[in-house]
C-alpha cells in the first residue's frame, strides 16, 4: 500500500490507493492541489473537476461549460477567476456579465 501524507483528505487519500490497486490505467478525479500534486508524484493521471468539465463539453456531452462551472462555484467549488476564465476561453465561450 502507498504511504500518503497525513495531511491529505480521507477521500482523496483513499481515492489515490484505489487508482494504484487498479491494474489498468484510471484518471484520478481531484481537486485539492496537495491531492493532486501526490498523486502525480505516485505517477497517476489527474484530472480536476474544471477539466473534466471542459472535456464533456469537447466531447458534446454539454453545450456549455460556463453555466456548471456557475453552478458548481455557487456550491462551493473554490475556482480563480483565472482559471474560470482559461476554461472559457479553451472552450470559446465569453463571460457573462
Amino acid at each position: 500500500m502507498a504511504s500518503l501524507p497525513t495531511t491529505l483528505h480521507l477521500g482523496e487519500a483513499e481515492a489515490i490507493v484505489l487508482a494504484l490497486e487498479i491494474s489498468e490505467p484510471v484518471v484520478v478525479l481531484l481537486d485539492d492541489r496537495a491531492a493532486r500534486r501526490e498523486a502525480r508524484r505516485h505517477g497517476l493521471t489527474v484530472r480536476g473537476t474544471a477539466g473534466l468539465i471542459l472535456q464533456a463539453k469537447e466531447a458534446g456531452l454539454i453545450p456549455a461549460v460556463h453555466l456548471v462551472l456557475m453552478e458548481l462555484r455557487e456550491a462551493g467549488l473554490y475556482l480563480s477567476e483565472g482559471l474560470y476564465e482559461r476554461l472559457l476561453a479553451a472552450a470559446n465561450e465569453s463571460p457573462i456579465p
